[in-house]
């Protein structure tokens, strides 16, 4: 994997401004080194997505809108996925 490179798995609409989920079983994985991760996500219903990192649940590195492992989409907006105490290289999936 390459550092700050954005892989999908199964199926995904990709277009210009975004990339739609074509499965429910569709993931991203991110192979990241900051201290946080964020991203700009919307549903038109709430999802629910586990988050883990490194292949484990995220734990301590959690950012403020993952609740016990889950990350909640639903309105427009920024989400904090990690928000780590020092960077590293570590790879987060959704």
């Amino acid at each position: 994997m390459k550092p700050n490179t954005l892989y999908l798995s199964k199926q995904w609409d990709i277009q210009q401004q975004f990339a739609r989920s074509a499965e429910n079983d569709a993931a991203i994985v991110f192979y990241y080194g900051a201290k946080k991760v964020f991203m700009v996500a919307r549903a038109e219903n709430a999802v629910r997505v586990s988050v883990l990192v490194d292949g484990e649940p995220v734990g301590s590195r959690a950012g403020k809108d993952v609740a016990g492992g889950v990350l909640t989409i639903h309105d427009e907006r920024m989400y904090e996925i990690i928000s780590d105490t020092q960077p590293g290289a570590h790879v987060l999936q959704l």
